[in-house]
C-alpha cells in the first residue's frame, strides 16, 4: 500500500515560482476596503 509513492522523489509544481520569489503569499493579498485592529490592554490592574 503506497509502495510507489514512499521515497519517490516527486517534483513540486511550485518550486520554480517561489525559488525565484514571484511566488504569492496570504500576506501578498491585498484586499479592498479591509479594516486592521488592535487590542490595547491597560498596564494597571482593573483599569
Amino acid at each position: 500500500m503506497g509502495g510507489k509513492y514512499v521515497g519517490a522523489v516527486i517534483r513540486r509544481r511550485e518550486d520554480p515560482r517561489l525559488l525565484t520569489g514571484s511566488g504569492m503569499y496570504v500576506d501578498d493579498i491585498k484586499v479592498v476596503g479591509c479594516l486592521h485592529a488592535a487590542v490595547l490592554r491597560s498596564p494597571h490592574a482593573h483599569a
